[in-house]
């Protein structure tokens, strides 16, 4: 009977205790710091090549208010669009880039209008999609993009996300 005293003496509980009130928000519990915004983005856009891969996106765009803005994401996916337009890749891989990076905005758009509320992101995001709904290639996507933004949804993430409003701490 006496090998059960071990579980949850009550010296184990300070220690335990001790150890958490030593962590600071800035530690993390391995070497791997995570990945920088620019990373997430480009994990964002890339081609999946797996099921945990494809859940990426949806997980993502419901969770990036936490640590950044709509305008900062809306930014970072149209300069890489417009990256990807000035490489010099093969037409056919560029344009095929380019579609998936406006999938994701499609998707987002359609998923999350509420991000789209603020006039920064709303703006950036229609201009973009006028500067490409003449294109035969993203003529389409275009029109999908468009829209969904023409649709006004008032952004129900204020109370916790970090948003594009002028009085915002963010």
């Amino acid at each position: 009977m006496e090998e059960e005293s071990h579980d949850d003496s009550p010296s184990d509980v300070p220690e335990s205790a001790k150890a958490l009130q030593q962590l600071t928000i800035g530690d993390t519990p391995g070497k791997d710091p995570g990945l920088s915004f620019q990373e997430l983005v480009e994990r964002l856009l890339c081609l999946p090549s797996s099921k945990q891969d494809s859940k990426f996106v949806p997980s993502f765009l419901c969770l990036y208010r936490l640590f950044a803005t709509p305008k900062q994401l809306l930014v970072a996916i149209i300069d890489q669009f417009m990256k990807t337009e000035k490489s010099n890749m093969v037409l056919f891989t560029k344009v095929a880039e380019m579609l998936r990076y406006l999938q994701v905005l499609g998707e987002w758009t359609a998923r999350y209008p509420g991000d789209f509320a603020q006039p920064p992101a709303r703006d950036i995001a229609t201009a973009f999609v006028q500067s490409i709904e003449k294109s035969r290639e993203f003529g389409a996507a275009a029109k999908e993009l468009k829209n969904n933004l023409e649709t006004y949804v008032p952004d129900d993430d204020l109370d916790w996300a970090y948003d594009d409003s002028p009085n915002s701490a963010s």
